[in-house]
């Protein structure tokens, strides 16, 4: 997914059909961890991570994400398992509405993840948090903010 105008954006851009590139993604420990259950929550850019994150699951993961309107079939013809859900009018509300159907009560066989917008995963966060979620089942990995370039 390309986002706004940043660095990678301009970089996409100037690509051609056939060229060839080197890629490294990102780094780190984002992958599954030892759970019965995964929830997976974000927006566009968090498309491919999911992808390879609920491949990796064997079908023991579940979740949403948040996109403008008109673009709800996008997981769907990625072959993901997700919710797709039309983003409000304030980014992170139909993420956390369905927080508060799939997991308001912390249980010991569930992890979540949460990606994409750093504010939205900061507000289900806490959101989590407060409701006596343990830490060590939240991971977070922020793709983009508002305003922001190069994150």
């Amino acid at each position: 997914f390309v986002h706004g105008q940043g660095p990678g954006s301009r970089w996409v851009e100037a690509l051609a059909p056939g060229q060839r590139v080197g890629l490294l993604g990102p780094g780190g420990r984002f992958g599954l961890g030892d759970a019965g259950r995964h929830l997976l929550l974000g927006d566009e850019t968090t498309l491919g991570l999911f992808h390879c994150l609920e491949t990796a699951g064997q079908g023991r993961c579940l979740g949403a994400v948040e996109l403008e309107a008109g673009a709800e079939a996008w997981p769907r013809e990625l072959g993901l398992g997700l919710d797709a859900l039309t983003r409000g009018p304030s980014r992170g509300d139909v993420l956390r509405e369905w927080l508060e159907a799939h997991a308001a009560v912390p249980d010991d066989e569930t992890r979540i993840y949460l990606a994409g917008h750093s504010g939205t995963i900061v507000s289900l966060r806490r959101w989590l948090l407060d409701r006596g979620w343990p830490r060590r089942r939240i991971r977070t990995r922020g793709y983009w903010a508002d305003g922001k370039t190069g994150l």
